[in-house]
């Protein structure tokens, strides 16, 4: 697929996200592997994923449940910084949008703060533009390089199933360039508080489950969007009914 001549990507915003992600692995799962009790499950679906880029040289998805801020952090511990999948670069919105989320409480203005978020690999799609080629260019090229994309398809943390809306995304990216979708299910996250993760009261599961395709869950019957939002329902149905089993 053709990308908009005027998009491109520039080295400086490839290489600084392997650096500060790289600096950070380390103390972040350590975080994560000391102060929950931590679960890692698929790893091997992993390597099914990177060996499947190299050989068609094109990156891979990561879609995960959205229940907790630190999400982001979740699908990189089990990804290591040797990994062909590593760094991780993310979508993301605006970070004026991020600005405006009261409930991120002082989080908020360093989300929004000028490249913080683009300097971690986190992008924003565009909005408003009814078309997914427009909306997303940057992480299609990404993954056209051999990049990693982290989406979550619910597009906000979800509070219950009625607050679910989920978007298309995740699907168009992986018709457009031949990627393979890792879904991550994680459980154990939701509702954590600074309390519960210091006192170590929780158990986190990050369960990578094997490589899905875009020919395994969409109905090339429907039209564009809602093809698109139809085989994104099937993936989360797919991670939710295995968050129910752990």
């Amino acid at each position: 697929m053709s990308k908009p001549s005027s998009f491109s990507i520039r080295k400086i915003q490839l290489l600084t996200p392997a650096i500060l992600q790289g600096i950070a692995w380390p103390f972040g799962r350590f975080a994560v592997h000391f102060f929950t009790h931590l679960k890692i499950e698929g790893k091997e679906n992993i390597k099914k994923a990177a060996q499947y880029g190299r050989e068609n040289n094109v990156g891979a998805i990561f879609a995960v449940n959205h229940t907790h801020e630190l999400d982001f952090l979740f699908p990189l511990v089990g990804v290591s910084p040797l990994s062909p999948l590593f760094p991780m670069f993310y979508v993301a919105h605006a970070r004026k949008k991020y600005g405006e989320k009261t409930g991120f409480g002082f989080r908020r203005y360093i989300y929004s703060f000028p490249a913080f978020l683009t300097s971690w690999g986190a992008h924003p799609y565009i909005a408003d533009q009814n078309n997914y080629s427009k909306s997303m260019p940057f992480h299609e090229i990404l993954l056209d390089k051999r990049k990693s994309v982290c989406i979550f398809p619910e597009g906000r943390i979800q509070k219950d199933a009625a607050d679910r809306k989920i978007r298309g995304g995740v699907a168009y990216l992986a018709e457009a360039t031949g990627a393979a979708i890792v879904p991550i299910a994680i459980s154990g996250a939701k509702g954590m508080n600074a309390r519960s993760f210091f006192k170590r009261e929780r158990t986190i599961t990050i369960k990578y489950l094997p490589p899905l395709f875009i020919k395994d869950i969409e109905d090339s019957t429907l039209p564009i969007p809602e093809r698109y939002k139809d085989s994104a329902e099937k993936l989360m149905n797919i991670i939710e009914q295995e968050v129910k089993t752990n």
